[in-house]
């Protein structure tokens, strides 16, 4: 994933992408959320807000992705 943007607020961002491209959200945490075409659902934006950074962990810590102590 690469982040391009941050935005300062995410539901008018997803209010305008849907709209913009006709994407529907498929997941949402709050902090981000995904939209996917519902002609194409492999075609994703996701659209985060600055506090989605600071969630953690995240996947360069191995006990967030193996599990192990």
């Amino acid at each position: 994933m690469t982040v391009r943007r941050i935005v300062p607020d995410v539901p008018a961002s997803v209010e305008f992408y849907s709209g913009l491209l006709g994407m529907e959200p498929v997941m949402d945490h709050g902090w981000i959320v995904t939209l996917a075409d519902p002609g194409d659902p492999a075609r994703r934006l996701s659209v985060a807000s600055r506090d989605a950074w600071r969630a953690g962990p995240w996947p360069s810590d191995p006990q967030a992705v193996s599990g192990d102590p």
